[in-house]
């Protein structure tokens, strides 16, 4: 059926050198060398060994500190400025899905020039695309009639 028993090891000793043996073996291969500690532990489950995320963390701090200062610079980035052409060149729409368990949701639209709302749409389901394109094509047909 293609399901496989996770080993389970231990003695906690016996874990922590299995586990550095592992990773380094890994390592050496270079198959683990960018992975994260979420994405080394899923591959670890994978390969059916059970191992606890602190004392991962804390093997892979130990073998791996280069890498891992590598990884979180590229995590860490700055926000750039953004320039926008000219009013109305490019609109912003985002969704508020904090509200969703009440049965709405708020959409809105901003001018990414001017920072000035657009339009604000609170919609019964943000799955579909339905909502978010509806108060836009009423804003058109009634620009159209004036």
């Amino acid at each position: 059926m293609g399901m496989r028993r996770i080993q389970e090891l231990q003695n906690k000793d016996y874990q922590d050198e299995q586990l550095l043996r592992l990773l380094k073996d890994y390592l050496d291969l270079a198959e683990i060398q960018n992975y994260g500690n979420g994405h080394l532990y899923t591959y670890l489950r994978q390969e059916c060994y059970s191992f606890s995320r602190p004392r991962l963390r804390k093997a892979l701090r130990l073998l791996d500190p280069d890498n891992i200062r590598l990884r979180w610079g590229q995590v860490h980035r700055r926000q750039r400025n953004f320039n926008s052409q000219g009013p109305s060149y490019l609109w912003s729409v985002d969704g508020h899905c904090n509200l969703q368990d009440f049965g709405f949701e708020i959409y809105a639209a901003i001018d990414s020039y001017s920072r000035e709302i657009i339009w604000i749409y609170c919609g019964v389901s943000g799955l579909t695309g339905i909502s978010v394109a509806r108060p836009r094509s009423r804003d058109s047909a009634t620009e159209n009639q004036i």
